[in-house]
């Protein structure tokens, strides 16, 4: 039985659906499916031949399927990279060799990505913005993201945008509070950072932890207040 790690286990529970058909859609409901989801990637579905290889274009003993896209282009992390955080990786399936794109550094930053464009869904100006912003949109999965955005003629909006939601800014954490470690843990997993910068962080506020939309920036703010840090959110235009 494979052993999932506990941070991608929780990945794979979270089950996010942001909507665009390269991104998630399937994700293993239980550990039979688990294993069945490896099946055409680290091994053949009918004679169980061994697919994984070290040499470049193969798949690596370490890659993991965790999730597929509407096409069933595999998303997978590498089991070896722990000390990473799980840095979360796409291929295109069908192309003779696997070649794999950097989706997010870690599992929790693509957790946080999801979620957001999930939030997102059906603004079309704010998730082409947000993709500009966040991702790299010239090329491999982030451009196809970004031209079916702009591509949707249509979307329906539940509510009115407020447009303060979309004012750039800074999260300013100003005290990381009794729970030290837990906050130098989330700070690593959003930035993908060693767990030396991310202490280095913690250990000199106040520091500015992230960039980007207020909206989605509140959600964060949020996450480190839950853990007893205390941050704000900093307009860039009152700096």
């Amino acid at each position: 039985m494979i052993q999932v790690p506990a941070a991608v286990q929780n990945f794979i529970d979270m089950a996010i659906i942001a909507g665009d058909a390269c991104l998630p859609a399937y994700y293993p409901k239980d550990q039979v499916a688990f294993e069945k989801l490896q099946s055409g990637y680290r091994f053949h579905g009918i004679t169980l031949e061994d697919l994984t290889g070290m040499q470049a274009g193969q798949w690596q003993p370490g890659w993991f399927v965790v999730a597929l896209n509407e096409m069933d282009d595999p998303y997978f992390v590498d089991f070896s990279e722990e000390t990473k955080g799980y840095p979360v990786y796409f291929a295109w399936h069908g192309a003779g060799v696997w070649e794999a794109q950097l989706v997010a550094p870690g599992i929790q930053a693509c957790q946080a990505l999801l979620e957001d464009l999930k939030r997102l869904h059906g603004n079309q100006p704010g998730t082409a913005a947000y993709l500009e912003e966040h991702c790299n949109i010239d090329e491999g999965l982030w451009q196809e993201v970004y031209d079916h955005t702009l591509s949707q003629d249509e979307f329906v909006e539940q509510e009115p945008v407020n447009m303060g939601d979309y004012v750039q800014g800074d999260i300013l954490v100003i005290d990381c509070g009794p729970n030290k470690v837990k906050v130098m843990q989330f700070v690593k997993a959003l930035l993908g950072l060693s767990p030396q910068a991310a202490l280095g962080m913690v250990n000199n506020p106040p520091f500015v932890l992230k960039s980007g939309f207020k909206i989605l920036m509140l959600r964060v703010i949020a996450q480190l207040e839950s853990l007893g840090a205390k941050a704000e959110f900093i307009p860039s235009n009152s700096k």
